[in-house]
């Protein structure tokens, strides 16, 4: 299979910088002989002049409005739908807050042949990528067992979830699975859109090596901070970009099998106990084994 033009698929919402930083990366990319991209980019409503900006600085970007309600999701689902209607061979996912290295994208498709090769079968690929601060790895692919991220090596490796701050999706795969799902707003949709496509006999690959630098999200788990008095962890929880029930319960019930309401359980003990969660999760399995 040979690549030569792909959409790049963003969103962003008053993060000027930040997504000038991420776009200006790819401007400088050193790319494959005879490839081309697009960048479709949802502004959600923001107003901080970003998209003013964009067109002062990358007039080619493709800015879509969004309605100020979409976070990562519905945007990334929006720059989808827009870009499907063109005739790309691929789409690449890009959070606005990553910063991809120079061969970024020429690593994700270099990669991409290769399983293919090796295969005969398309598969996803994903980037994983660095905390330029703290020199930890803040995202990339992960199990789904513990959640655990795994560390990029010199060579291809599976994975069973995906972080979407880089991912490579090529047509075929997107013409089986489709877009991102509705059901999620935030948080939740680019691990169930991993998790589908591996229902449908796709594989999940990470690229070699780290491909982009993006700090963690240290807000991303306020609801499991005992600093925070309850009421507050249960709005974040509940919030758009927590983990809110109807989507926790949708993830649950959809891939983790027949004990999926112990995602439930665990997550509302976290919230409920941030302090003394890890010993009442320790009495829990105990208490399953002694059952068994």
């Amino acid at each position: 299979m040979i690549y030569n033009n792909i959409a790049i698929l963003m969103t962003c919402f008053n993060r000027r910088e930040l997504t000038l930083s991420s776009i200006k990366s790819l401007y400088e990319q050193e790319l494959p002989p005879n490839l081309f991209f697009d960048i479709y980019l949802v502004d959600d409503d923001s107003t901080d002049g970003t998209s003013d900006t964009l067109k002062q600085f990358f007039p080619n970007v493709k800015i879509i409005k969004g309605n100020g309600n979409l976070f990562w999701c519905g945007g990334m689902r929006l720059a989808w739908e827009e870009a499907a209607k063109g005739n790309y061979d691929g789409f690449l996912w890009l959070n606005d807050d990553t910063i991809l290295l120079p061969q970024a994208i020429y690593n994700i498709l270099n990669t991409t042949i290769t399983i293919n090769n090796k295969t005969s079968k398309d598969a996803i690929i994903i980037g994983s990528c660095l905390d330029q601060t703290t020199g930890v790895q803040s995202y990339g692919g992960r199990l789904l067992k513990n959640n655990k991220l795994i560390t990029p090596l010199d060579y291809p490796q599976e994975c069973e979830m995906i972080n979407g701050n880089i991912v490579f999706v090529p047509k075929k795969i997107f013409a089986e699975i489709g877009n991102l799902s509705a059901d999620f707003k935030h948080s939740s949709g680019d691990n169930d859109y991993g998790l589908r496509a591996l229902k449908k006999g796709f594989k999940l690959w990470i690229a070699p090596n780290y491909l982009g630098y993006c700090t963690f999200n240290k807000e991303a788990k306020g609801w499991a901070n005992p600093q925070i008095p309850l009421r507050q962890r249960l709005n974040i929880l509940n919030s758009p970009k927590g983990q809110p029930f109807y989507e926790t319960f949708i993830f649950a019930k959809r891939h983790k099998g027949l004990l999926w309401p112990l995602d439930l359980i665990n997550l509302y003990l976290l919230v409920l106990f941030p302090k003394s969660f890890k010993n009442i999760k320790e009495k829990i399995k105990t208490t399953f084994k002694h059952i068994d």
